[in-house]
């Protein structure tokens, strides 16, 4: 049984897309929780940085 290498090529395309599409949600629900936890870490460093910058204003000897 002879297959031409296009028409492999087309139908794993056609799984690879299928597969892709059944996946979207996921992703997206890994992408949120990529963004709160870059959010949470640039929230971190702003506080950190604040209590650097003021630490001489609260604490003069």
């Amino acid at each position: 049984m002879y297959c031409s290498r296009f028409k492999l090529l087309m139908v794993n395309l056609i799984y690879i897309f299928g597969y892709i599409k059944n996946k979207k949600n996921y992703m997206r629900e890994v992408v949120w929780s990529v963004n709160i936890m870059i959010a949470i870490l640039i929230i971190g460093v702003a506080w950190v940085l604040y209590y650097i910058f003021t630490y001489d204003q609260k604490f003069t000897s």
